[in-house]
């Protein structure tokens, strides 16, 4: 049986790689990208291009852990809607693990948006992104 956080939730299943394994309708309706476009994808499509750089950098450390916080805390993301219109999303990252605890991947739950003016806190989840040198344009 389906709960109401999984009828209203954004669902999008990351692997190891970044690439993108499940898109759930809700994240269709939120997002405006179809399933049948995203999947096998990098998530590249879905990060502001000003933030790729430092998102990568977050993702890799993340991915490299030797064991995962299974749980992180709920940030606000920026994300790049199919229209082109940038739009800030509560998100809460849930680590997927492999049988031996060794990152296997990402789960992204995604709410609807905040209202306008609320924190955007996602460098909060991984600091190496914000301690990381960044490339110019990155």
């Amino acid at each position: 049986m389906m709960t109401d956080a999984a009828n209203t939730a954004a669902m999008i299943l990351i692997d190891r790689d970044g690439i993108v394994q499940f898109w759930n309708d809700r994240a269709e309706e939120l997002f405006g990208y179809a399933a049948a476009d995203v999947v096998g994808r990098p998530m590249d499509f879905l990060i502001v291009p000003s933030h790729h750089e430092r998102h990568w950098i977050g993702f890799r450390a993340a991915m490299a852990r030797e064991q995962i916080d299974p749980e992180q805390p709920v940030a606000n993301a920026p994300i790049t809607c199919a229209s082109g219109v940038v739009r800030h999303f509560p998100l809460r990252f849930v680590a997927i693990a492999d049988p031996f605890g060794k990152p296997a991947g990402m789960l992204a739950v995604f709410g609807a948006p905040p209202a306008i003016g609320e924190a955007n806190g996602l460098y909060d989840l991984y600091p190496e992104a914000l301690t990381a040198p960044v490339s110019p344009g990155g």
